[in-house]
């Protein structure tokens, strides 16, 4: 034990993180009510699952890394892998269809469909903006990046989810 957690919890569990989450996300539709509306966004719906795999994988594969021998810059990785994986999303969230488990699901976007295309094609395009915008943080000092990173990532969320609130406040008027 290093004071952290358990050889074991490196050795075998975050290893299968990434796999544990792709299995759940295969058994997420099943268990939709709105299942049939994957069919509309099943290969959509793979590239975000496997962008999701795949970064964690590379999460998975740092402390492996480390114990090797090897420098790891956790920071700049993960400055990144994560706005790369939110322009990944973000490219694909206008064609995520209505559904109870992917996508922007906030109480707006749910009672509504069309609030929810509307909020998704909105928030698609922003959310590929700020992971731009995240990318470029990898260009400034950790802390400074850090902070821009967490600001893309967050600004466009918040926007998209008052988006939602006033689109259905419109709507129901």
């Amino acid at each position: 034990m290093d004071g952290y957690s358990h050889k074991a919890v490196a050795a075998i569990i975050m290893p299968a993180l990434p796999l544990l989450i792709y299995l759940f996300m295969t058994v997420i539709p099943k268990l939709d009510p709105k299942r049939e509306n994957y069919e509309k966004f099943a290969s959509t719906y793979e590239k975000i699952r496997l962008a999701i795999v795949i970064i964690l994988g590379v999460f998975t594969f740092i402390p492996l890394l480390s114990a090797l021998g090897y420098s790891v810059n956790v920071s700049l990785l993960m400055r990144i892998t994560i706005p790369i994986l939110f322009m990944i999303i973000g490219n694909y969230l206008g064609k995520i269809r209505f559904n109870y488990f992917t996508g922007l699901r906030v109480p707006w976007t749910l009672a509504n469909e069309e609030v929810w295309n509307k909020t998704h094609r909105l928030g698609g395009k922003l959310i590929v903006l700020g992971g731009f915008i995240g990318l470029l943080s990898v260009f400034f000092p950790p802390v400074f990046g850090f902070i821009l990173l967490i600001t893309a990532i967050f600004v466009p969320l918040v926007i998209t989810i008052v988006y939602s609130y006033l689109s259905y406040r419109k709507l129901v008027k």
